[in-house]
């Protein structure tokens, strides 16, 4: 095999850090504001232990989603496999492939755990930005106050036991990093972003207060923090949900998704009409495994809202 190095192609820690600076580029060249998100950026700002990245994650605005979409194509970047299945919170972003680049693009109109309107929690961020130096070149990113607001959001979708290191280090760089200047307005984020509740285990970590703010609907965060590994638990969100007229349809969509779809989540399956069906019956195997919990879940959940 010869090595990145020898061949002369990018190594996927070269191609992340190129492409911090290079997707805001693209964004800025047709008047888009976006912000580079987790990663790279968390760790330069001491929110996170150093780790190789594989993907870059991106904001825009939702209004500004499909001309970003459209903006990322023209230089090469194209969703990988369209997301057509079920999932227990609003799909937040898109994966983006280039065929020379050994790394991903994530592209996000919103953040799961910020519950407040999308455009309002990017308005927000944006108005905090900063930046940090990747790829030799300066990169917008939330500033570390809203930024530990995001991380800890994306490490408590798992529940708050599967990321515990995670958090644990983002705790102790919090109470040496920020004041009490500081602290406040992360509550304020907290407030304004609808992210009071989803926070709440942060919140509780550092002793800070909420602030008074709207309420809004857990359910969806709820049943996704108790149900990592549950791969029906959307289906069961979403089925249980559907009018009479439209069940038929999309439970036969449940059963056998998309080809590539199915290939994506398994890559061993061999080629062929034969390699997919069994991926199939894997995948419906495994979701029947799943089916009793994803139901007991989702029905507990929703009695208590």
């Amino acid at each position: 095999m010869i090595s990145a190095q020898r061949s002369g192609a990018l190594t996927p820690a070269e191609a992340v850090a190129l492409a911090h600076p290079l997707v805001l580029r693209a964004t800025e060249a047709v008047d888009i504001e976006a912000l580079c998100l987790k990663g790279n950026a968390l760790v330069l700002q001491g929110l996170r232990e150093p780790h190789p990245s594989v993907d870059v994650d991106v904001l825009v605005r939702p209004a500004d989603r499909d001309r970003a979409l459209e903006a990322l194509a023209a230089i090469g970047w194209h969703e990988a496999v369209p997301h057509t299945g079920a999932t227990a919170l609003p799909q937040h972003s898109r994966t983006l492939r280039h065929r020379l680049w050994p790394c991903e693009v994530d592209l996000h109109d919103r953040f799961p755990g910020f519950l407040a309107d999308a455009e309002l929690v990017f308005n927000e961020l944006w108005r905090r930005r900063s930046s940090v130096r990747i790829g030799a070149q300066p990169v917008r990113c939330p500033d570390v106050v809203s930024h530990a607001v995001v991380a800890a959001l994306h490490w408590l979708r798992d529940g708050t036991d599967a990321h515990a290191p995670k958090l644990d280090y983002l705790v102790t760089a919090l109470e040496s990093q920020l004041t009490s200047a500081d602290l406040s307005q992360l509550a304020q984020v907290c407030a304004v972003t609808g992210a009071n509740e989803t926070l709440a285990p942060l919140l509780e970590r550092l002793g800070v207060a909420p602030l008074p703010a709207p309420t809004f609907d857990t359910t969806a965060w709820r049943i996704r923090t108790q149900t990592t590994s549950v791969k029906t638990v959307g289906w069961v969100t979403e089925l249980s949900a559907l009018p009479w007229r439209r069940l038929p349809g999309r439970l036969w969509h449940a059963l056998v998704l998309t080809e590539a779809e199915i290939r994506n989540s398994f890559p061993d399956a061999a080629p062929g009409r034969w390699g997919l069906f069994t991926a199939r019956i894997r995948r419906l195997r495994a979701g029947l495994r799943d089916l009793p919990t994803a139901v007991r879940v989702v029905r507990r959940e929703r009695r208590r809202s």
